[in-house]
């Protein structure tokens, strides 16, 4: 969690990226958005992860008077070129951005592979069949185009649907869902 921050901020900051590129001059962007799921976060924080915290920190989380303490260091999540990540409680969202998809794929595996090792180091994981992948894109040719984006050599599952903070997205952008 961070000031000023909800899910609402997190919804528009992601649709704002997406629809600011498809809006562009030809050739528009295409995005791809890696929502990732991690397993159990709330049951699986590192005690050693735990225990860097302040004091008072500490002691609040452990007295579950402030069970997101923990997630605190979640805010540290590294800067990788190319990458929009939005992070809310324990959600993360990737949004990787090229004319070509075929560079939008290899940037976000390539974004992935980085974020493996920062996760690995905070001794959480993610869902890979949890998680989605999703494209947004004007050319209706590249709706099917599925990059097969891995972690830890798990497929995350294409989805032209996906839910964001709630917010059902296509690759069209509809938001038809709520």
């Amino acid at each position: 969690f961070k000031k000023n921050h909800s899910t609402t901020t997190a919804i528009t900051e992601a649709t704002n990226c997406i629809v600011g590129d498809l809006n562009m001059e030809k050739p528009a962007n295409r995005t791809i958005m890696t929502c990732l799921d991690m397993k159990a976060a709330f049951d699986t924080i590192s005690v050693a992860k735990l225990l860097c915290l302040a004091p008072t920190e500490r002691r609040s989380a452990t007295e579950g008077r402030a069970i997101t303490k923990p997630l605190q260091f979640l805010r540290d999540v590294p800067t990788i070129p190319d990458t929009r990540i939005i992070t809310y409680a324990d959600d993360m969202t990737l949004l990787v951005q090229d004319p070509l998809l075929k560079k939008a794929d290899k940037k976000s595996q390539d974004a992935l592979d980085s974020l493996q090792r920062w996760f690995k180091d905070k001794q959480l994981d993610i869902s890979a069949d949890k998680s989605t992948v999703t494209i947004f894109t004007a050319d209706t040719k590249e709706f099917k185009y599925d990059p097969g984006l891995k972690w830890e050599g798990s497929v995350i599952p294409m989805q032209n649907k996906t839910r964001l903070f709630g917010v059902e997205l296509d690759t069209l952008l509809k938001m038809n869902g709520y």
